[in-house]
């Protein structure tokens, strides 16, 4: 005996998804493009990855993510993105974003606590107010959770 499933629609048919590794991310693209599913698809960030965008090819076409890194979306994220292009041949991502930002970031709070002492490190990091990364401004809670708003400081 076979069940036929009813159609539904409300709205529209999209389908999200949270799958933060690129080849695992490439693979389930090409495997519902396959299955015939054409459906439009809102992702995590690494949807627009370099790396899953090279290993899904036409299988993310038509995709959507919200995305960590934009490179015209502030004068620090195009710079990195002129540099990244320059030195690896390849538009930058949001992991290089990431990693730039990242050491950048400690670079800076190292040379504020002109220390290596691990207590001295925080609380520089505590510190860190107005950051202009180019994933956009960090600003550091008490806590020492990063809170990066957009480039135009909006959120």
């Amino acid at each position: 005996m076979f069940l036929k499933a009813k159609e539904h629609r409300c709205f529209g048919d999209v389908m999200s998804t949270y799958m933060p590794l690129p080849p695992d991310l490439a693979i389930f693209a090409r495997q519902l493009r396959q299955l015939g599913v054409n459906i439009a698809w809102v992702g995590s960030p690494s949807t627009v990855g370099t790396t899953a965008l090279r290993l899904a090819g036409p299988a993310l076409y038509g995709s959507y993510a919200v995305c960590d890194f934009a490179a015209d979306s502030s004068p620090a994220a195009k710079e990195f993105a002129t540099k990244y292009e320059a030195n690896y041949k390849s538009a930058p991502d949001l992991y290089g974003a990431w990693a730039y930002d990242a050491v950048h970031v400690l670079a800076l709070v190292i040379d504020n606590a002109k220390s290596l002492e691990p207590q001295k490190i925080r609380e520089a990091i505590l510190s860190v107010k107005g950051y202009p990364g180019v994933e956009g401004t960090y600003n550091f809670d008490q806590s020492g959770a990063p809170a990066a708003s957009a480039p135009d400081g909006s959120g």
